[in-house]
């Protein structure tokens, strides 16, 4: 196939290794901006700078979530994008940039669940090569608007359990509060692992299931947190072993509030403390699990 014309090179590669997320036919003819399935016959139409690659038929927890971001992304000002500039989204971009090591430029990195897009702008900044995928469109039509450095980056709309890839395309995958949304954690964590290089870095942030603003959240929209009670650290860390992960490791981080910012010194000291005291750990309102994809 003849990559489209007028993307980068992420892009056209991208394109040009697609599969389909209704039949997973890994065989379609490509043709200008889109993309026909040779199987099933479905076509995948790449516009505004965005590739839409939803399955034709969602589950009842997607379509929940699709109308749920749908919503937000048609704020203003919603809340992902306030998330963006506190003290914990720094804290999280800090463990995003030490376990993806994001040293080597044109590694090519997958986000699942890109949202407002603020992690991947700062990573496409750092010289990644970057792709995401989130469930909403107007979100990511959002996130370009709002990170003009994402104008170079390959956007879908997809369902991060049925990922229009094929596999081993990506050096780093990643994702940040994704996986407790789907019904089934453990096949986004598969999927994941499916479009991972052999040898290539991956990194899941969640929140504590018991953490009581999100154990309370995830009970008044139990729809659209229909997985946060599955999202164990024994669970995803089998999970991952199960879809190809090695050398899986557990940090916890985020010990303490966003405000006010007067306290900062002083929260920061005891989120170092507390990350280097083993029995504190369960005090921590995040956990990230990260590896490496097994080589063949």
């Amino acid at each position: 196939m003849e990559p489209a014309c007028g993307l980068g090179e992420l892009g056209s590669y991208l394109l040009c290794h697609l599969r389909c997320p209704d039949c997973l036919c890994g065989s379609l003819d490509l043709l200008g901006h889109s993309a026909t399935c040779k199987q099933c016959g479905r076509v995948l139409q790449y516009q505004d700078g965005i590739l839409d690659a939803l399955p034709m038929a969602l589950s009842v927890g997607t379509q929940s979530n699709q109308e749920h971001y749908d919503s937000f992304g048609s704020q203003q000002d919603d809340h992902l994008s306030k998330r963006a500039r506190t003290r914990n989204h720094a804290q999280k971009m800090a463990m995003l940039q030490r376990v993806l090591d994001d040293r080597g430029e044109q590694v090519r990195t997958l986000e699942i669940g890109i949202g407002s897009g603020a992690h991947s702008a700062e990573l496409a900044a750092k010289g990644h090569s970057v792709a995401g995928v989130d469930i909403s469109r107007v979100l990511l039509l959002k996130a370009q608007r709002q990170f003009p450095i994402l104008g170079k980056a390959f956007l879908a709309a997809a369902d991060a359990t049925q990922l229009p890839f094929q596999e081993c395309l990506f050096d780093r995958v990643f994702c940040v509060a994704t996986l407790h949304h789907l019904p089934e954690p453990e096949s986004g964590i598969k999927e994941m692992l499916r479009v991972l290089k052999p040898g290539g870095r991956f990194c899941i942030i969640e929140p504590k299931r018991f953490y009581p603003v999100h154990c309370i959240n995830s009970l008044i929209h139990s729809k659209t947190e229909c997985g946060t009670f599955k999202m164990r650290v024994k669970s995803v860390t089998a999970w991952g072993e199960k879809a190809g992960a090695a050398g899986i490791q557990i940090d916890h981080f985020v010990f303490t509030p966003n405000r006010p910012r007067t306290l900062t010194p002083i929260y920061d000291r005891i989120d170092r403390i507390c990350r280097s005291t083993p029995f504190l750990w369960h005090a921590s309102v995040m956990f990230c699990a990260h590896g490496q994809k097994k080589e063949p």
